[in-house]
C-alpha cells in the first residue's frame, strides 16, 4: 500500500482491489489445504499492509466504505480472491471468506480447477462449471460475493449467466473483436453480460491485446470503445491488471490512470460516462450482489 499510494495520488485513483492469488503450482504441490492456506496468507498480508498505513488508507467491504474513506482523504482497498481453488473444495469457505469482507472470487486462473474450466490451458473450453462449481455460484449469491468470470472458459461464462441470480463482472478482460485471444470476450458474451446488468472491466495486457508488445493506451481505448459500443456505457469499467502482467505504453501504473481519463475526454465521453466507467458501474454490481445477501 505504501508504495502504491503516491502513484494513486498522481493518477487520481481513489480505490482499488488487492488480489489474494492462488497459483496452479501451489494447488498441485500443496493440495486443497495448502491452497486455502495460501489464500489466507495473501489476505493477511493485505490487511497487515493496510493497517500499517492506516493514516493514508483503509479496508473497504462496500461501496459506501470506499466513498467514506475518500471523504476522509484516504485510499480504499478492497480484497478479491483470484482462483477459487483457494476455497480448497470446501463450500463452507465461501461464507468464511465473505464474512471476512472478500468482495469477489475469480472462479479460475490459467488452468481448470475443481470449480470450473479455464479460458487457458483447458481440457475443453466449451465445458463450464463442475457440480461443485454450481454449488459455489449459488453459495456466492447467498453470501453476497461477486462472481468474476475473467480467466474462465466460455462454457463457464454461459453457465454463470444461467445460474447466477445476480449480475457479475469480468474484472480484467478485453474484446475478442479487437484481438483474438481466449482471455477476451466475444460480442455475444458482451451483450449477455449487459443483459445480466454486469460489467466488463477492460485491462491492458500486452499478450492479450497485440502480437508484439505494442499494446498502448490507444490499444486499451480501442478495446474499451468496442465494449461500450456493444455492451453500452453502463456495462464497462477499467481493470488494468497491474502487478499481474498489465501495462503498456502510456498506461503502465496507477499513476497513469489520469491518462485514461484524458483519453476518454478526447474520445467524447461525458463526465457522467467517465464516472460510470471509473467505478460507478462496478459499485452498482457490488451493491446489487450484497443487497441480495441481505
Amino acid at each position: 500500500c505504501q508504495g502504491a499510494i503516491p502513484k494513486m495520488d498522481e493518477g487520481c485513483l481513489s480505490s482499488m482491489v488487492i488480489i489474494s492469488y492462488v497459483g496452479h503450482k501451489t494447488v498441485e504441490k500443496e493440495g486443497p489445504a495448502g491452497a486455502v492456506a495460501a489464500a489466507q496468507r495473501e489476505m493477511d498480508n493485505a490487511w497487515k499492509d493496510i493497517a500499517a498505513n492506516s493514516d493514508y488508507c483503509g479496508f473497504a467491504r462496500t461501496s459506501a466504505d470506499a466513498r467514506a474513506l475518500k471523504a476522509q482523504g484516504k485510499k480504499a482497498y478492497f480484497i478479491g480472491l483470484e482462483n477459487a481453488s483457494g476455497l480448497g473444495g470446501d463450500i463452507r469457505n465461501v461464507k468464511r471468506f465473505a464474512d471476512k469482507g472478500i468482495i469477489y472470487f475469480t472462479l479460475s486462473h490459467m488452468y481448470d480447477n475443481d470449480v470450473c474450466n479455464s479460458s487457458s490451458h483447458t481440457a475443453d473450453g466449451s465445458k463450464g462449471l463442475t457440480a461443485f462449481g454450481h454449488e459455489v455460484v449459488k453459495e456466492m449469491n447467498r453470501n453476497g460475493v461477486m462472481i468474476d468470470c475473467s480467466h474462465t472458459s466460455e462454457g463457464t461464462f454461459w453457465d454463470c449467466i444461467r445460474e447466477s441470480a445476480v449480475p457479475f463482472v469480468c474484472s480484467h478482460s478485453g474484446a475478442m473483436a479487437e484481438w483474438k485471444h481466449n482471455r477476451n470476450l466475444t460480442d455475444e458474451q458482451l451483450k449477455a453480460l449487459a443483459a445480466k446488468d454486469g460489467v466488463v472491466q477492460v485491462y491492458i495486457v500486452q499478450d492479450y491485446m497485440s502480437n508484439d508488445d505494442t499494446a498502448s493506451l490507444d490499444t486499451f481505448m480501442a478495446h474499451l470503445n468496442h465494449c461500450v459500443e456493444v455492451a453500452g456505457v453502463d456495462h464497462v469499467g477499467i481493470g488494468a491488471d497491474f502487478d499481474g502482467g498489465g501495462g503498456g505504453w502510456g498506461f503502465n501504473g496507477a499513476n497513469d490512470h489520469i491518462n485514461v481519463t484524458v483519453k476518454m475526454l478526447e474520445h467524447g465521453y461525458s463526465d457522467a460516462d467517465i464516472a460510470k466507467m471509473w467505478g460507478g458501474n462496478f459499485f452498482r454490481v457490488l451493491d446489487a450482489v450484497q443487497a441480495y445477501r441481505q
